[in-house]
This record gives structure tokens, C-alpha cells and sequence, in this order.
């Protein structure tokens, strides 16, 4: 175990575990395509290779780590975006705008491409591509993919359930689905101002109208038997 320099062992051991996530991030950051090792990460932070199994279980725990840790800032940057709106189409456009903006702060893409270095370590495979929506690829890099979406997710389907009733999971998907194009798009160079009103006036666009709700009103039943339409 390395000395303790830190007042306490509690102290020394969050320390430790900062020192080893911070390598993890400057590998993964400036060597990509290179393996991601217990060893080259013990190295640069300074302790034994075997101690790193004191702070984590596997490397994949370092790789989740480095992904959350950037989670707080992004949920905490949608909470003021969006507290205090009580217009449902205010709040949503709001919404979609500050994740598309926190996409682009915490280098959406290139949490992305942690995962995929998770499954093709040192670019064995060209074909391995893990996409936004592949939860089963976050999962394998040990990244909780479905309660990340759920903390960053609150609120959005109670929204839709005031602008759809009996919808909101339906138009939940369908928002997230948009955003992640939003977010291909950002990866892809375009910029923020380009995609920003383009989401969020494609998301908008399907809320559905009071018109639209009523039984029997909508335009995707058809005609009536017998109409000349």
C-alpha cells in the first residue's frame, strides 16, 4: 500500500482513487487506440500495480469513474436551465437546448469513444463501433448507462405527460431519439448554433395539439367511409 501522506486513511484512499481516475482520463485522452492497462495505470500514478485492486475492482471501474465524473456538472447545469419553468414547451425547449450545450461541454463524442475503446481494446477490430443508443456497450464498460439516463432524465416524462396524456414514455423515447441525432450531429463538427434550433424545434414539433387529442380526431385515421377525400 502506498505511504499514507494524506491526515486520514479515508482521506488518502479518495486521494488515491483521484490520482488513478485522473491517469485513466489522460490515457484515454491522449493515447487513444492504446490498451488501457492496470500496469501503465499504476505506473503513472505512482503506487504498485497490484494496489490499484485496493481502489478499484477492474479497470473497467476506472473507466466509469472517468464518465462520471462528469455526470454532476451536467445535471446540475440542466436543473438550473429548467427550474423555475412552469410552461411545459418552455421547459422542454430548454431542456433539449442544455443537454445539446453539456454535449458539447463535457465532449459528448468522446465519452463515446471510451466505451468503444471498452470493446476493441488497441483497435484489434475496425468493425467495432459502439453507437449512442448501445446500451450494451456501456453496460460492458461498466458505465450504468440506464441510471445515468434516468438522473438526467427527471422530469422529462412528467413533462410530456402534461403535453400528451397517457403518452409521455412514448414521446420520452421519441424526444431522446432526436436528441441523439442532435448529439451525432455535434460529434459529426457541426456546431452548436447550427444544431441547437434544429432539435429543439424538431422536438417541439411533435407536441401534439389540443385539436389532435380529441377521439377520432386524427388525421392519421383516415378519412371517414364514404368521403370523397
Amino acid at each position: 500500500m502506498p505511504r499514507i501522506t494524506a491526515k486520514t486513511v479515508k482521506e488518502h484512499r479518495e486521494n488515491v482513487q483521484t490520482a488513478l481516475v485522473d491517469v485513466t482520463e489522460e490515457i484515454l485522452r491522449n493515447e487513444p487506440g492504446t490498451d488501457l492497462t492496470a500496469a501503465a495505470i499504476a505506473k503513472r500514478a505512482g503506487i504498485a500495480r497490484n494496489s490499484i485492486y485496493r481502489y478499484v475492482t477492474s479497470v473497467n471501474d476506472l473507466r466509469r469513474l472517468v464518465i462520471e465524473r462528469y455526470m454532476p456538472g451536467w445535471m446540475s447545469a440542466v436543473t438550473a436551465a429548467t427550474e423555475g419553468i412552469d410552461d411545459p414547451r418552455e421547459w422542454l425547449a430548454a431542456w433539449v437546448s442544455v443537454n445539446l450545450e453539456q454535449a458539447v461541454a463535457s465532449d459528448h463524442g468522446w465519452m463515446r469513444n471510451v466505451v468503444v475503446s471498452a470493446e476493441n481494446q488497441g483497435g484489434r477490430n475496425p468493425h467495432v463501433n459502439a453507437t449512442i443508443d448501445n446500451r450494451c456497450s456501456f453496460t460492458r464498460a461498466g458505465v450504468d448507462v440506464v441510471d445515468v439516463h434516468k438522473r438526467v432524465n427527471v422530469h422529462l416524462q412528467e413533462v410530456w405527460e402534461q403535453l400528451a396524456p397517457g403518452h409521455g414514455d412514448i414521446y420520452m423515447n421519441l424526444t431522446m431519439a432526436q436528441l441523439a441525432v442532435g448529439f451525432r450531429a455535434l460529434e459529426a463538427g457541426q456546431s452548436l448554433d447550427e444544431v441547437k434550433p434544429i432539435v429543439v424545434q424538431a422536438i417541439l414539433s411533435i407536441i401534439p395539439s389540443e385539436d389532435s387529442s380529441a377521439p377520432g380526431s386524427s388525421a392519421a385515421d383516415g378519412p371517414a367511409p364514404g368521403s370523397s377525400a
